[in-house]
């Protein structure tokens, strides 16, 4: 097994308590070396911190654009007040930029952690019902029914994750996507402010079947 999974996995372990059992199948199903991004201490090699970027494809009435959704995002607690968040976030946000994708999402564990995103620009934009043509919506493969299935999850006692957040990285094709279904609306710019205008092209986006609470 490749060393950074394995030390992937033991830090997730060490953050957040999940089993290894539950990590092996869960990277099985979605972990690619090139999605994570991971820090180390030069000397000790301790991780400092990490992020999970999982690509999920969204619906936006008739198109589908790449999604990121970003997990286990964490800092070693032995190196919290050194500014690590920023830098995490930033390398993500690098990643993506790098790949063209412009959307990214998450979901904040506590009141705390979601004042700390708003300060990175995500914004609370999902709802717990699902419009009848699964419009602004994160579309779920195969895999992900499959991976559920193997946890011995039963799916229809799943409820929606409402407290889901997302962040515009090019606000251009964000708005080019608006207005490609809204032709005739009025004219955003650029500039408008990030919460008005994530929660104007992307609000009550719906999101279900994620792990995270």
């Amino acid at each position: 097994m490749d060393n950074i999974e394995q030390k992937a996995k033991e830090f997730w372990n060490y953050i957040f308590g999940d089993d290894f059992d539950f990590l092996d199948k869960y990277f099985e199903t979605y972990f690619e070396k090139d999605n994570l991004i991971i820090g180390f201490d030069n000397e000790s090699q301790e991780v400092k911190y990490m992020t999970l970027i999982i690509q999920y494809d969204y619906k936006y009435f008739d198109k589908i654009i790449s999604i990121a959704y970003l997990t286990a995002i964490s800092t070693n607690p032995k190196y919290r007040n050194q500014g690590l968040m920023k830098e995490n976030l930033n390398a993500v946000f690098k990643k993506l930029n790098d790949r063209g994708i412009y959307l990214a999402c998450l979901i904040p564990a506590n009141d705390l952690l979601k004042s700390t995103y708003e300060r990175y620009d995500f914004v609370s934009c999902f709802t717990n019902i699902q419009s009848p043509d699964n419009n602004k919506a994160i579309i779920h493969h195969q895999k992900t029914f499959d991976l559920y299935k193997e946890l011995g999850y039963n799916i229809s006692e799943l409820t929606p994750h409402n407290k889901g957040m997302i962040k515009i990285l090019d606000k251009s094709k964000a708005i080019d996507l608006y207005y490609k279904h809204n032709p005739k609306a009025e004219p955003i710019s650029n500039t408008e402010d990030d919460i008005l205008l994530t929660k104007q092209i992307f609000g009550d986006s719906f999101m279900n079947l994620m792990f995270d609470e």
